[in-house]
């Protein structure tokens, strides 16, 4: 079976391209190819560096071919959908394809319409987030007239298949749910190396942040909630827009109350220095570094929005507040920092939650069967049973 991904990829210097859809991504191309699947990769790249070019040249050793499809500038994207349609249908039509799989916004919408346009008959794409604008006239158009072109439409969790069910109007029956899966690491890095390595007080309460500086995410609403909080500590790992807001906003606070720690490649295995977790997001399609922590052991706190009460079964895994409501923050970090042990059954479960649902080989076996059941049923566009 040949599989052909597209994802818009684009690299601004000095901030790492990949979030959490693109390293999702490149997980399970690579365990497709391990499954004995041909995988080509063709990022529709705006901006290319070397972050991009690093990692083109590793999916290459790992036997995917990898195929950029030039877009140029980022800027005016929308001008150029034309034209990019138009590029993509030559490339379709220049090789054999069995499966295109799509992913992302503009690569997705871009690539259906090319793909179909270039006798494709086998497309499907993957929503990744229940992003807010898809609410609107021209996006819910978009979305239905692409959807009329695809087989089939993988969501990472069922919050998002609702979305697009109750928000956009997608049929029900042409959406399928497949979580992203992770490994769970067999050992883990220590608590005091974890601290020494983000340079952490000791003795000290910390609450831990990792994710995309941006206003989805609510980096800055987090950073104001845990300052008010005389006995809480903070690490805020990422990059994005908001990186320069977030320092300014530390410079009157005591020295190492919050730490700023920019970009780590090694962010997750950091995770073990946080006495607890938050994701405080406005929206979240499913909330990747959630798992990343359960998979480590670490006590989660996420917002009520988005698949997060989904990921923590309503609160069986993890603690959830009010999403933007300071006060409801405040209230159960402090409930978790004096009654630590309340953490501790949740924090096994959790665990335990991500070996069951989230493991690599279901995911990349549902997806795979997913793919095959359009080859067996090519008038159907309803995936296999759930």
């Amino acid at each position: 079976m040949r599989v052909t991904h597209l994802i818009n990829l684009s690299e601004t210097a000095g901030r790492n391209p990949f979030s959490g859809a693109e390293r999702h991504l490149f997980l399970l191309m690579q365990e497709q190819k391990r499954h004995g699947c041909a995988v080509e990769f063709a990022p529709l790249v705006f901006c290319s560096g070397p972050i991009l070019e690093q990692k083109f040249r590793e999916l290459q050793e790992r036997g995917i071919t990898v195929t950029p499809i030039h877009a140029g500038s980022p800027d005016f994207r929308r001008l150029r959908i034309p034209l990019l349609i138009l590029r993509m249908l030559l490339f379709f039509r220049a090789r054999r394809h069995d499966i295109i799989h799509t992913h992302l916004d503009i690569a997705d919408f871009a690539a259906r319409i090319a793909a179909y346009g270039a006798g494709c008959r086998y497309i499907i794409n993957t929503f990744h987030n229940d992003e807010p604008h898809y609410r609107r006239l021209l996006w819910r158009w978009q979305l239905r007239f692409t959807g009329g072109l695809t087989r089939c439409s993988i969501v990472i969790s069922d919050h998002i298949r609702q979305y697009l069910i109750d928000a956009v109007g997608l049929p029900e029956a042409n959406i399928h749910t497949i979580p992203y899966g992770i490994a769970v690491p067999e050992t883990t890095l220590s608590r005091t190396s974890t601290r020494q390595l983000l340079n952490i007080p000791n003795g000290v309460f910390v609450v831990g942040f990792v994710g995309r500086l941006e206003q989805q995410k609510q980096p800055l609403f987090f950073l104001r909630a845990v300052a008010g909080m005389p006995d809480i500590h903070a690490v805020i790992i990422g990059e994005g827009s908001m990186l320069s807001q977030l320092i300014r906003e530390t410079r009157n606070l005591p020295q190492g109350k919050i730490i700023i720690a920019g970009y780590r490649a090694d962010a997750a295995d950091l995770m073990p220095a946080f006495d607890l977790f938050c994701l405080p997001s406005r929206w979240e399609g499913l909330g990747y570094v959630l798992l990343e922590a359960m998979a480590r052991n670490v006590p989660v706190l996420g917002s009520t929005s988005g698949a997060i009460p989904e990921i923590l079964d309503n609160g069986k895994y993890g603690f959830l507040f009010a999403t933007g409501n300071t006060e409801d923050l405040r209230a159960q970090i402090q409930k978790i920092k004096n009654n630590p042990e309340i953490a501790v059954p949740k924090t096994q479960a959790a665990q335990r939650r991500v070996r069951e649902h989230f493991s690599i080989d279901t995911m990349t076996e549902q997806t795979i069967a997913t793919y095959q059941h359009m080859y067996q049923h090519p008038s159907s566009i309803t995936p296999h049973a759930e």
